[in-house]
């Protein structure tokens, strides 16, 4: 989904790096768009973000905590959408502070949206990411 250096695709590899040491947290499904370079360095900071943020106070911050990751092709380009899974209770921030501000500001800078939703049960991110022309309406 994402290009690497040398032009590799390189599939969320802050999540990779997570669930080396601790097989199944982290499950990767779905669609792998062809987005740019730029493109590719805003969604890596925010999915980098976001793992952080779940090792330290989300899903992944428990024991048996997981994340499930999924992307779908459309019309409006790639959702991306991220459930955490088994982790503390969560409950919507009373502010933004530096994580969740970055998340979105590294989204806005890349034409991206993101819902965010705080159920009791996990937190639920969906990315609404442009691709380029030769993915659209593919699934």
């Amino acid at each position: 989904m994402v290009p690497s250096p040398d032009g590799e695709a390189e599939k969320y590899p802050s999540l990779c790096l997570v669930d080396r040491p601790h097989p199944g947290r982290v499950i990767i499904d779905g669609a792998d768009p062809t987005i740019d370079r730029e493109t590719a360095k805003g969604l890596r900071l925010a999915l980098h973000e976001m793992t952080t943020n779940a090792l330290k106070y989300g899903a992944l911050s428990e024991e048996k905590g997981r994340i499930i990751v999924r992307s779908q092709i459309g019309e409006g380009g790639c959702k991306i959408e991220w459930l955490e899974q088994d982790g503390p209770k969560v409950t919507a921030p009373a502010k933004f502070n530096f994580g969740p501000r970055l998340i979105k500001q590294s989204l806005a800078q890349i034409n991206a949206s993101l819902d965010a939703e705080y159920a009791d049960d996990g937190y639920r991110y969906v990315i609404m990411l442009p691709t380029n022309d030769q993915t659209k309406g593919r699934y």
